[in-house]
């Protein structure tokens, strides 16, 4: 939300141009003048905010913005129609695969993670309880032992 100075002093090229940068689209100039409304401030820098805009979209339309911007997953809101859409949307859905790629790899990666602290976790189960049987199995045999001496001295 923008403050009432901002209303007032920001500079409107420069405003669309980096919103044009971005990709966002012509009409968040509207929700510029509704906000500063709010604040009883009438902004009427369309223009300068449209050139800057355009010019922004100069940088955002090629394809090596295309698919920085498809491989970090951020939507395209369909502001390169007249600046060889094609070409960006090409290097956009390369940049998008790239993304799922990487995102399906991390998935795994996490979930091989915990699956081997789960078998870390079963492998000391085991041990532990391999142990302690081991250890009433060794008390058993020295029951066993005692029995089977006793028994022979008796006779």
């Amino acid at each position: 939300m923008m403050s009432k100075k901002t209303c007032l002093t920001t500079d409107w090229y420069s405003k669309g141009y980096s919103d044009g940068t971005t990709g966002a689209p012509s009409a968040r100039y509207s929700l510029y003048e509704n906000t500063c409304r709010k604040h009883d401030i009438s902004i009427d820098h369309r223009d300068r905010y449209m050139s800057g805009w355009e010019a922004g979209l100069n940088t955002y339309c090629s394809p090596v913005v295309a698919y920085m911007r498809g491989r970090e997953g951020h939507t395209y809101n369909g502001v390169c129609k007249d600046k060889h859409e094609r070409q960006f949307l090409d290097a956009y859905f390369r940049g998008l695969e790239t993304y799922a790629t990487t995102q399906a790899f991390e998935r795994l990666r996490v979930d091989l993670y915990h699956l081997n602290r789960q078998l870390d976790a079963h492998i000391a189960e085991y041990k532990f309880k391999n142990q302690r049987l081991n250890r009433a199995l060794k008390s058993i045999q020295n029951q066993l032992d005692r029995i089977g001496k006793n028994s022979q001295t008796e006779h």
